[in-house]
């Protein structure tokens, strides 16, 4: 089974497919006819706006060349209208020899980034209803609105466990600061989400919930004793991946009693491929883009 590494802004690595795969998924067949430049092409996502783009826009043209010239393996899609969301990705669809792979970060729902798309509360508000029935439902929601305008891949949940009170990027978007509330509503989430035809995807792995440091600008250093660190912080991305979450975003976080380094997880061999703890035995040998590409269709529907 072919297996991608999709890099952008961020790392992501591609995990299980939604549930048990049934049959083995071949990738294209063209895929063998790819040049090494145009293999590579297809391990990269572009950010890419919901904006309505003519044609002749510089945007539009900027996309359409990374596409036919370079083979990119997807979007993500970001703030814009339904409409232009709808638009511009059948439009590039149309125009990839290759199905393209669309994510969206839609951490509290498709209203999140597009107008007209319901948008839910924080992930704190959530687990205040002690009712992960809801956290089901935002995640049954936002993958139907979300695959409605032609996206396969949510962002979310954030497992990360917000142990630090001075965290000034996780707060109130994990669902609390015990590891037994975030597994409790992040696999409520990530059901809601595969049980409806979308990827889910838990971040930010290994976990970014012990830190005061923001991640977007500096390297967060998490200086959590091993057994601490993964009783607490990996414990519900262990959680996520048992129920069979389809991918895992790594994070740009450094967990030196883990790794021996201050390596990011990003560019650690330690988590990513030497263990113990190893991602890759965590997750099970099929891949996000075998899982959407068995869920039919990638035109959008309105």
């Amino acid at each position: 089974m072919r297996k991608f590494l999709i890099i952008s802004f961020i790392v992501l690595i591609a995990g299980c497919a939604v549930g048990p795969p049934k049959e083995q998924v071949e990738g294209p067949p063209l895929v063998k006819t790819l040049s090494l430049e145009e293999k590579v092409g297809q391990m990269f996502m572009i950010r890419y706006s919901g904006s309505f783009y003519q044609e002749n826009s510089y945007n539009y043209r900027w996309m359409k060349r990374l596409i036919e010239e370079r083979k990119i393996g997807g979007v993500i899609q970001f703030v814009g209208s339904i409409h232009g969301t709808v638009e511009n990705l059948n439009e590039l669809q149309r125009i990839s020899d290759l199905p393209l792979l669309i994510a969206a970060d839609y951490e509290r729902g498709v209203g999140q980034l597009l107008d007209g798309g319901t948008l839910f509360p924080t992930n704190m508000a959530v687990a205040a209803t002690n009712s992960p029935g809801l956290a089901y439902k935002q995640g049954r929601i936002t993958a139907q609105e979300g695959r409605a305008v032609g996206v396969h891949v949510t962002f979310a949940p954030v497992m990360d466990v917000n142990s630090n009170p001075d965290n000034p990027i996780i707060n109130f978007r994990a669902y609390g600061d015990t590891p037994e509330i975030v597994e409790r509503f992040g696999r409520a989430f990530i059901r809601g989400v595969q049980e409806n035809n979308m990827v889910a995807t838990a971040k930010h792995f290994p976990g970014h919930g012990n830190t005061a440091t923001d991640s977007h600008t500096s390297l967060p250093v998490i200086t959590a004793e091993r057994g601490d660190f993964e009783r607490v912080d990996l414990a519900p991305f262990k959680a996520a991946v048992e129920l069979g979450v389809g991918m895992i975003m790594v994070g740009h976080i450094a967990v030196p009693s883990i790794s021996n380094n201050d390596l990011p997880a990003t560019d650690a061999n330690r988590w990513l491929r030497r263990g113990p703890p190893r991602l890759h035995d965590l997750l099970p040998q099929t891949c996000a883009t075998a899982s959407a590409r068995r869920m039919g269709p990638y035109r959008a529907r309105v």
